[in-house]
């Protein structure tokens, strides 16, 4: 079985490099998956190659199994930043990346990728003050045990003010 592990994630690593058809790789990481259902790594390796094929269910049900199994907090929330973004790509809206990301945060997994894709989520639907309140419950939540993510909270929510004080500029030019 090991052996044969092996051989799929081989395969499945030169097929995708050279950018082939990767059809014969799901096919054999798939029957490692039915053998072996809590191989961590072919499990990611399946969901990322069924993400780039673009079978975007198939993926969101990989990485819901690999969340499902990771007790560390960090490789927990980066699982769930992956599955909102493959949500996204999947059509299923915002609702569904901002409810994955809440469920991040809920667990206390939550990242400077995680808030970042909060930014891209909300940001371009115009949601800012659902971002700020988002951003500003982090802050709170974080103390000072995480500078470089404090920073990041920080000048995210000076760059959403001075968005905020442009929009109404905006208006009145054009008056």
């Amino acid at each position: 079985p090991a052996v044969f592990t092996d051989a799929a994630l081989r395969l499945a690593d030169l097929l995708d490099r050279e950018d082939r058809d990767t059809g014969e790789a799901v096919l054999a990481l798939e029957e490692v998956v039915e053998r072996d259902p809590t191989n961590r790594k072919v499990l990611a390796r399946l969901a990322k190659i069924q993400r780039k094929n673009g079978a975007y269910q198939e993926a969101l049900q990989l990485v819901e199994r690999l969340v499902a199994s990771e007790d560390d907090p960090a490789v927990r929330g980066d699982l769930l930043v992956d599955q909102a973004e493959i949500a996204a790509l999947g059509g299923k809206g915002d609702a569904a990346c901002i409810e994955i990301l809440d469920r991040a945060f809920a667990e206390g997994a939550a990242s400077e990728r995680a808030l970042q894709k909060y930014v891209e989520v909300l940001g371009k639907s115009g949601r800012w003050e659902l971002l700020v309140r988002k951003m500003e419950d982090h802050l709170a939540r974080m103390g000072d045990e995480d500078p470089r993510t404090r920073g990041f909270v920080l000048a995210q929510l000076g760059d959403l003010s001075r968005e905020r004080l442009r929009e109404p500029v905006k208006a009145a030019e054009r008056l």
